[in-house]
């Protein structure tokens, strides 16, 4: 069941890095490009559903989503009728903004029936005594700023969310600083290490996609190259004799398991059976990679332009630098892979790279890069993708 909105969301962390919630941006189909806060009826369960589940640890979880919300909004509209628990409203005051007592009072109430409320850390002082959350962007403040106000929180019943984190330096000195909840890119981004090259199990793991995802090699070959590596025959059966095939015969030797698969699943779940086994990450980043590379897969279905496959190894390869700590330029280099993925992770080159371009506009909420009919095709294969990465999740 379709919730009828462009969404793109942001996970904020906790200080383990595990998704503490989601942060969404929401527009209508027609006005993507209008900067507003969402019509209370638009922030329903359904939405909020398929916005905020995710598979964690075999349980599905709906996590809390912040909504942005405006002064004019708050005195217009009713807070939308869900659970206060599954809604955090982040209140934006422009500096036109005056809030009066009325507002204060309306705030308390919503506060005391369990509605958890963001201000930023430059809001009025009577504001944030009301706010379980106190916003600070890096964007706009410095790291200096954000040591003073760490300390001033400290003595506060709120807690600090620090956004506009997009690399791996700005997060160290936020967790030195004991920040208890982060959001940026920095998480889909390669944390910097001096000298990092391939070693000797990646290098293995990168011969395997590759062979993998060569039209010339038989399935025979695979069997072998699968046998080698005890955990991917372990996971690959675990997936034939799981509910995202519903078979009714048990499967028990690789060979049967290719049969069942085909060569074309098969490829795909051995890149992805590869690329999970980096525990080291935020599982953010994994469900980020299988969304866009079911969307990209998807899409190239539909369009034909694109090899659907070569689609799906393209949205996952786009963020091996991340989970591999290697800046892109020197990763490319040394991954045996075709060379219209390359291009087109190389500056959106080609088919390909115009495709996993506008794939990744859109998860990130950049709507004005794709046109009308772009947009309306997009937006039920990203809830399909969605639904699609928790099943996944469960079988990795």
């Amino acid at each position: 069941m379709s919730c009828e909105m462009l969404f793109a969301r942001q996970p904020v962390f906790d200080r383990q890095l595990e998704t503490f919630a989601y942060n969404l941006r929401i527009a209508h189909p027609d006005l993507p490009l209008l900067e507003q806060p969402p019509e209370p009826d638009v922030c329903n369960d359904l939405l909020l559903d398929t916005c905020c589940s995710i598979l964690d640890q075999g349980q599905l979880r709906i996590l809390p989503a912040i909504i942005t919300i405006s002064l004019d909004w708050l005195r217009t509209y009713v807070v939308p009728s869900v659970m206060p628990n599954r809604l955090v409203l982040e209140l934006v005051l422009s500096e036109m903004d005056r809030v009066t007592a009325d507002d204060l009072k309306y705030l308390k109430q919503l506060n005391d029936r369990g509605y958890r409320l963001v201000v930023a850390v430059d809001a009025p002082r009577h504001v944030r005594a009301l706010a379980d959350l106190i916003k600070l962007d890096l964007t706009r403040f410095s790291l200096q700023a954000l040591e003073k106000h760490a300390r001033t929180l400290l003595a506060m019943d709120a807690d600090l969310l620090v956004t506009g984190i997009n690399n791996y330096a700005d997060y160290e000195a936020c967790s030195a600083l004991e920040v208890p909840l982060f959001q940026g890119s920095f998480f889909a981004r390669p944390r910097p290490v001096n000298g990092r090259r391939l070693s000797l199990q990646e290098t293995v793991m990168l011969q395997l996609i590759a062979e993998a995802h060569d039209p010339e090699t038989s399935p025979q070959t695979l069997e072998e190259l699968i046998k080698r590596d005890p955990s991917l025959v372990v996971g690959l059966l675990k997936l034939v004799n799981s509910a995202v095939f519903r078979g009714h015969r048990q499967i028990s030797s690789i060979q049967e398991a290719i049969i069942l698969l085909g060569m074309n699943e098969l490829r795909k779940w051995l890149l992805l059976f590869s690329v999970s086994r980096y525990q080291n990450k935020p599982q953010e980043l994994m469900r980020l990679l299988l969304i866009k590379a079911r969307m990209c897969e998807q899409l190239a279905q539909e369009s034909r332009s694109v090899e659907p496959s070569t689609a799906f190894l393209a949205g996952v390869i786009s963020g091996l630098d991340a989970l591999l700590d290697i800046e892109r330029d020197e990763l490319m280099p040394q991954l045996p892979i075709a060379l219209e993925v390359k291009r087109a992770l190389n500056g959106g080159n080609g088919d390909l790279g115009a495709l996993l371009s506008r794939v990744t506009a859109y998860c990130d909420g950049v709507w004005s890069a794709l046109s009308a009919e772009e947009r309306e095709a997009y937006r039920p294969i990203h809830e399909e993708a969605l639904h699609w990465c928790n099943q996944v999740v469960g079988c990795l």
